[in-house]
């Protein structure tokens, strides 16, 4: 189908039936749905599947779900393969390529298609024009590349070069549940596709409120900036506003947060952990860069870190750690069999809020603090070393 209009829902194919649609190598484009949701393809009734093999959604128009719009609790989507690209939505739009409310779980790359779809180029409202730099404003939008509000298993493709004020690859909200369990499901860009970035305001790869989960794949090279002086910016990977993220394997790494900000209040170049829960117990995040605090993490709470989760031991996989935040360490930390631990080396950088009264200043709790304490590096103050003692609070190198 292609350059329809629809009054309300679906301007490219609007399905109200318990029947499915598939779509193969075929396109619906450039198709518009200015008053409803679902410019290319609307669901909103009954258990319809929408399966998407080699075709393409690209270029539709809505209020919401630009590319592709699923409500009530049995809709639901299977992607193997293709594109959803350059889809918008309304300047107070969800989801640029795909707005998903069904509770029955959807699929992203589940074939033996050794690339997987890809999720590409979609923009909420004028999000586009703002990060290009041709508009000086931003209206509230949500999720670039995806919004969710069901269930999503994310298991090979691409979610690359979209844009949105929250959640630029994905906005993940509360009550909904995304999982990325596959070593080929990326949020951002790979060696292949360098500069695809995601771009939002915070979370550029993924905003969380639901519950998320990466166990395998990689959200990297996503940037979180503001541009404006009215904003400031967290979470160049991962943005936790709420809910619960779990970090078990894969990796958040190589993300930005606030590279074009004139202030440095601006935090958490990997993941920016405000609220909720956040356990990471396994994979990587390194790589990251804060142009305000936290290269790597910036926690405003405590959190739970054990396996063998790790950040780089310098700089760029520091964790920043708020004046009401620590690490738990409920189990020994252990490097991969690739890695070779020592006393000199560490598998994380701690930078506390504040070193005033710095043997009060506790950085680590848990009933494994004293067998895991040395596993940390500490940032220096004023030309002064300090380490973490056996009972997870700050010491001077020089202190006895």
């Amino acid at each position: 189908t292609k350059s329809n209009n629809a009054d309300y829902d679906g301007g490219g194919i609007c399905n109200l039936a318990s029947s499915g649609v598939k779509i193969a190598k075929g396109n619906i484009k450039y198709n518009a749905s200015p008053s409803g949701n679902g410019g290319g393809v609307c669901f909103t009734n009954g258990s319809n599947e929408c399966f998407i093999y080699d075709g393409s959604v690209d270029g539709n128009k809505a209020l919401n779900g630009g590319g592709l719009y699923t409500l009530n609790n049995n809709t639901f989507f299977k992607f193997a393969s293709g594109w959803i690209a350059f889809n918008r939505v309304g300047s107070s739009g969800y989801g640029a390529g795909i707005y998903h409310s069904g509770k029955a779980t959807s699929y992203i790359g589940f074939s033996t298609n050794s690339y997987g779809p890809d999720i590409t180029a979609n923009s909420s409202g004028n999000a586009y024009e703002y990060f290009d730099g041709s508009s000086s404003s931003l209206s509230s939008q949500r999720g670039g590349g995806i919004y969710n509000v069901g269930v999503i298993t994310f298991s090979k493709g691409k979610i690359r070069s979209n844009y949105a004020k929250e959640g630029g690859g994905v906005y993940n909200a509360s009550g909904a549940t995304f999982t990325m369990d596959g070593a080929n499901a990326v949020i951002g860009t790979t060696a292949t596709y360098w500069g695809d970035d995601n771009k939002a305001i915070d979370g550029a790869g993924v905003h969380n409120g639901g519950t998320f989960t990466i166990s395998g794949g990689q959200i990297n090279d996503n940037a979180a900036n503001k541009y404006q002086a009215t904003y400031d910016c967290e979470g160049g990977g991962i943005y936790i506003s709420g809910g619960t993220v779990t970090v078990s394997g894969g990796s958040v790494s190589s993300n930005a947060c606030g590279t074009d900000a004139t202030s440095t209040t601006n935090c958490g170049g990997n993941i920016a952990y405000s609220n909720g829960t956040f356990n990471f117990t396994g994979g990587e995040v390194n790589g990251g860069y804060s142009k305000g605090y936290g290269n790597s993490i910036y926690a405003a709470k405590v959190f739970t870190m054990k396996g063998d989760a790790h950040t780089a031991y310098g700089s760029d996989g520091e964790i920043y750690l708020a004046s009401s935040a620590c690490i738990n360490i409920p189990s020994n930390l252990t490097y991969k069999s690739s890695n070779t631990y020592s006393e000199t080396t560490s598998i994380a950088l701690i930078t506390p809020a504040s070193y005033a009264n710095y043997q009060s200043v506790q950085v680590l709790k848990g009933s494994y603090v004293g067998s895991n304490n040395k596993k940390f590096n500490v940032s220096s103050n004023a030309g002064t070393e300090y380490v973490v003692s056996s009972t997870g609070y700050l010491r001077g190198s020089f202190d006895n």
